[in-house]
C-alpha cells in the first residue's frame, strides 16, 4: 500500500505539473505539435519517474553478537477484518476494471461503426461514410465522415484535418492516454 501511495502522490505532482505548464504557457500558443508532444512525454514521464529513487548507501558494521538474541515462536493469528488499505486498494482496482470495461465497450462500437460504413476510398486513407455520426473523425487509418457533411461546402478543409491526424497517428495518442486512463483514473489531471 506504501508504494502505491508513493506512486500515487509522485505520479499526481507530476502530472499536474505537466498540466500547470501546458494549460497556462503551452496552450495559448497554440504549437500544436510541440504540445502534443509534451503532453505525451508529460503522460510517459508521470509513469516513469515515480518508480526512479536516488539512495544513500550507509555502510553499517556487522557484529554477530548483536544478531543473535532469542527466538519467538510464530504464532498463526485467526482471520481478520480487512484493513483501510485492503479495501481502498480493492476499490481502486475495482475502478480500473470498471474503466477498462468502458473503454472496451466504446472500442467495440467504434469498430462495428467502422465494419458498417459505406467505403467511399480504400487507399491510405480510407475514406468511410456513416449516418451514425454527427462530426468527421479519424482513427487509425480510416476517416469517417457524417453522410449529410460528404462533399458539402467544408469538405475539403474537414478532410485536409482529419488526413492530418491520421498522417500524425493521433489516434495512438488517444489509445495511449486511454490505457493511462485505466490505471491511474484517480489521477485528477487525467480528466482534464
Amino acid at each position: 500500500m506504501d508504494a502505491f501511495l508513493d506512486f500515487a502522490w509522485k505520479n499526481t505532482a507530476v502530472l499536474g505539473l505537466f498540466f500547470v505548464v501546458y494549460r497556462f504557457w503551452l496552450y495559448p500558443r497554440k504549437q500544436f505539435s510541440f504540445n502534443r508532444h509534451f503532453l505525451l512525454s508529460g503522460l510517459l514521464i508521470s509513469v516513469v519517474l515515480p518508480f526512479v529513487s536516488i539512495k544513500r548507501i550507509v555502510q553499517i558494521t556487522w557484529d554477530p553478537l548483536m544478531a543473535q538474541g532469542p527466538f519467538e515462536p510464530v504464532v498463526q493469528t485467526t482471520l481478520e477484518k480487512p484493513s483501510f488499505e485492503q479495501i481502498l486498494m480493492v476499490l481502486i482496482g475495482a475502478g480500473s476494471a470498471c474503466v477498462l470495461l468502458w473503454i472496451l465497450f466504446k472500442l467495440a462500437v467504434l469498430i462495428k461503426l467502422l465494419i458498417q460504413a459505406k467505403t467511399i476510398q480504400k487507399k491510405r486513407p480510407k475514406l468511410l461514410l456513416s449516418n451514425a455520426v454527427r462530426g468527421p473523425f479519424s482513427f487509425i487509418n480510416a476517416i469517417v465522415f457524417p453522410t449529410h457533411l460528404y462533399q458539402s461546402e467544408a469538405y475539403e478543409l474537414m478532410l485536409t484535418h482529419e488526413k492530418i491526424h491520421v498522417k500524425q497517428w493521433h489516434s495512438l495518442d488517444i489509445l495511449l492516454t486511454h490505457i493511462m486512463f485505466v490505471f491511474t483514473w484517480w489521477n485528477p489531471f487525467l480528466w482534464w
